[in-house]
Parts: C-alpha cells; structure tokens; sequence
C-alpha cells in the first residue's frame, strides 16, 4: 500500500522495466508518469484485514483458500474452493479483452 502513497520507488521501478522492455530513453518518463494525473482522483482504501497467499478463509461454510494475485493491483486475490471447484476471481480475461502484459512493476 506504501508504494501508492510514496511513489518515487515505483515510478523508478516503471522507468527500469521500460528501459529493459527497450522503449526509447526519451519516452521513458513520460510513460512513466502515464497514471500520476489519476491518481488526484483516487483515493486508497484501508484493508479491514490482510490476508495471506494459501490462508483458508471459512465464510458461511464454505472453506475458501486464498490465491495471491497481483498484477495491476498489488494487493489482488482470488478465493478457490477445492470442494466445488469454483474460483472467485476480481479480474476476468476474455477474447474480447485488451491485450495487457503479463509482468507489470505491481507484480514484482
């Protein structure tokens, strides 16, 4: 959550995986600081709890296990159960969707 309230380390982080990805040094920080007039707007809401990567959750019977996910949110989740078979996931990918980077600054 830090890195969204102090974000020098992660518009550095950008800026590396830029350079590595090979886009020119003279749009590096402008791509960079793509998302920095967004974030006036947003505001980060406070977890009521953390949960940890395998946790087992036990919500109204249904034993849960959680399944870290972080992409374009560092702190995503999904719930998997293993008896049904059923994965509650926030982000879905579809034929139709854009086409994203597997490996975002978020991830790592």
């Amino acid at each position: 959550m830090e890195r969204y309230e102090d974000t020098d380390d992660l518009i550095s982080r950008i800026t590396d995986l830029l350079a590595v990805s090979g886009v020119p040094a003279a749009q590096q920080e402008d791509l960079a600081n793509a998302s920095m007039q967004l974030r006036k707007s947003v505001v980060m809401a406070k977890p009521d709890r953390l949960l940890e990567d395998g946790e087992r959750l036990d919500l109204g019977g249904w034993d849960l296990r959680c399944i870290w996910t972080p992409g374009h949110s560092p702190g995503h989740i999904c719930l998997y159960s293993d008896e049904h078979r059923l994965l509650l996931s926030g982000t879905t990918c579809s034929p139709a969707s854009h086409r994203t980077s597997p490996f975002t600054p978020s991830s790592t």
